[in-house]
């Protein structure tokens, strides 16, 4: 059985690559699970993911808390928004279908968009919580 957290990155990333409406935003399927060298702008990064038990004494599950990145090349909030709102509408409530485990749910708990004086970019950044049960 394939881990928990590891199913439901699955089925985040193949819910993001199959939402044409995001593909369309960034301008094509740049979703990734690092930060990639060379990617033109936009584009989303699957970050830190944290998992935690949440079994009863009856049943089996896991928390999750999922962080997703956006990168925009405008200065401006405008881009990173639009990257933020297919991600959410791709995501949020949605139901998902993984591979060992029932997502039980798939929230936003909360987003943002700054700018990174660093990288001179609009740096957005999203995170879920989720609930998973196995399949029995």
């Amino acid at each position: 059985m394939i881990h928990p957290a590891a199913d439901l990155q699955k089925s985040i990333y193949t819910a993001l690559v199959n939402n044409s409406a995001l593909v369309t935003v960034l301008g094509g399927v740049k979703i990734h699970d690092h930060h990639p060298e060379k990617e033109a702008f936009p584009y989303v990064v699957l970050g830190r993911a944290t998992s935690t038990d949440w079994s009863t004494s009856t049943e089996s599950g896991a928390s999750h808390l999922i962080t997703v990145h956006t990168w925009s090349r405008n200065s401006g909030r405008m881009e990173s928004y639009a990257v933020q709102q297919e991600i959410t509408s791709a995501l949020h409530d949605m139901p998902l279908t993984a591979q060992d485990h029932h997502i039980v749910n798939l929230r936003l708990e909360f987003s943002e968009a700054r700018y990174d004086p660093d990288s001179g970019r609009m740096h957005g950044i999203m995170r879920f919580s989720a609930i998973t049960e196995p399949k029995i």
